[in-house]
């Protein structure tokens, strides 16, 4: 019997080679079993996170809705950090430059590059008395040399001894309300909240001018909050009541306080209540239709006169939820459609004081 042909290997070398193989194979499937189950439990653990018992380890309650959180958007954060003032009472700072938490009187928003600013203090009754001081996010500690308080909402506007700083814009209203936008409320912790309802004015006749829209938040808000959109605009603060003051009101007086360090005085005097509608007296038919009726008017502003319905302003209809709004807005006057004697007409109103 011949040899071996020389040129076919040996059939051990054959079987350690396979051998070597089938090795490799249970290697990579036992690394791709295990690799799943790992996935596994990451996934479970994001998406069903678990309560721990008292003693026990607990992993953390992701839960949106009720767990504050910082924000995903990375440019949020720092946009509204850079703006962002804390304000203390000056006369409780300890030796040592010790700040401590009964120190703390609101978190101020930056409203001007040269130093305006405007907060809702925690304890609005005593800060008229107080030297304050403010700090921003790099830990620099500023003077507070002017503060003007506004006392029908409780915001506080005030003046740092500083310049070149950012400053916040503000919410187009009624939009974060009416588009139902998820906001966050900040102060120190951040939460995502939602504006629930709008509070409705009397039924009866009341003074406009001293009243406010206020909106009821949901229970995470708490005093003191700044609120913004997710596009870190400014939207109001959260009040004692922990109803939201909105950033509107900011803006109404923001051009007085910056050109004369004083709240805007421009003032309608006039007193009434919303209607839903009235009977054309032509036609005798209902009009469906939106208005402010009013049943008095200060003597200084006669252009506007008792029993007008003002159903227009600005080329805006009326409607309860933005009406007082569009006049804190309108500035020293404004353009109205008004109801008089059966007759629509439009007039020109001066919300300027009178000399």
């Amino acid at each position: 019997m011949k040899d071996k042909a020389p040129h076919l290997p040996l059939r051990l070398v054959q079987n350690k080679s396979a051998s070597h193989n089938l090795k490799w194979l249970f290697t990579g499937i036992i690394i791709s079993v295990l690799s799943a189950l790992v996935t596994s439990v990451l996934v479970v653990n994001a998406f069903f996170p678990f309560a721990g018992t008292e003693g026990t380890l607990s992993l953390v309650n992701r839960n949106r809705s009720k767990v504050s959180e910082y924000p995903e958007d990375p440019q949020l954060l720092r946009n509204m950090r850079e703006r962002v003032v804390r304000v203390y009472n000056a006369d409780k700072i300890q030796k040592g430059n010790i700040y401590p938490t009964s120190a703390y009187v609101g978190q101020g928003i930056m409203l001007s590059s040269d130093g305006w600013g405007v907060l809702y203090p925690l304890d609005s009754a005593t800060v008229g008395a107080m030297e304050l001081k403010g700090i921003d996010y790099q830990g620099i500690v500023y003077e507070i040399e002017k503060k003007i308080e506004e006392q029908k909402s409780g915001l506080v506007f005030f003046k740092v001894s500083g310049f070149d700083f950012r400053v916040v814009p503000f919410a187009v209203w009624p939009e974060p309300f009416v588009n139902h936008e998820a906001l966050w409320s900040f102060d120190g912790v951040w939460k995502t909240i939602k504006l629930e309802e709008a509070l409705p004015f009397p039924k009866d006749s009341f003074a406009l001018w001293d009243s406010l829209n206020l909106y009821r938040l949901d229970s995470l808000a708490k005093p003191g909050d700044l609120v913004i959109s997710r596009d870190a605009k400014l939207v109001g603060f959260v009040n004692k009541t922990g109803h939201l003051v909105p950033s509107w009101l900011v803006e109404h007086h923001l051009a007085s306080v910056l050109q004369e360090s004083i709240l805007n005085k421009n003032h309608a005097n006039w007193k009434g209540y919303f209607v839903d509608g009235w009977i054309d007296e032509e036609t005798g038919l209902w009009i469906d239709r939106n208005g402010f009726y009013i049943s008095s008017n200060s003597k200084t502003q006669a252009d506007i006169k008792s029993g007008d319905v003002i159903v227009g302003i600005n080329g805006k209809e009326v409607s309860e939820l933005n009406f007082l709004q569009d006049l804190y807005l309108a500035g020293p006057g404004a353009s109205l459609r008004i109801l008089r004697n059966g007759q629509e007409e439009g007039i020109q109103v001066s919300f300027a004081p009178k000399s």
